[in-house]
């Protein structure tokens, strides 16, 4: 999927609200790093044992998009695979 067209996705998401399947989760809530990242893995894992999700950072639960700041893609997928048993293969596109 060509960049534009992943961000006009994502822009419909968010529009559509929080359903099932979509989670939004706050980056400027989170304390810190770890915070964030044990939010993550609670989140990835229920979508895990249900029917699997999108998890949007960055996003207020009424959808205002806050943004993230030193967001470490290779950083959060490893840390979401190192704290879950079994491990968890998750996919981050920004």
């Amino acid at each position: 999927m060509r960049r534009g067209d992943l961000i006009l996705n994502i822009l419909e998401i968010i529009r559509n609200g929080e359903i099932n399947t979509v989670e939004f989760k706050s980056w400027k809530k989170s304390s810190n790093f770890k915070e964030l990242i044990d939010l993550l893995v609670k989140e990835a894992v229920g979508f895990a044992n249900t029917k699997g999700g999108i998890i949007i950072v960055g996003v207020e639960d009424n959808g205002d998009i806050t943004g993230c700041e030193n967001f470490d893609t290779q950083n959060i997928i490893e840390s979401i695979y190192d704290k879950t048993i079994p491990k968890l293969f998750t996919d981050i596109n920004w």
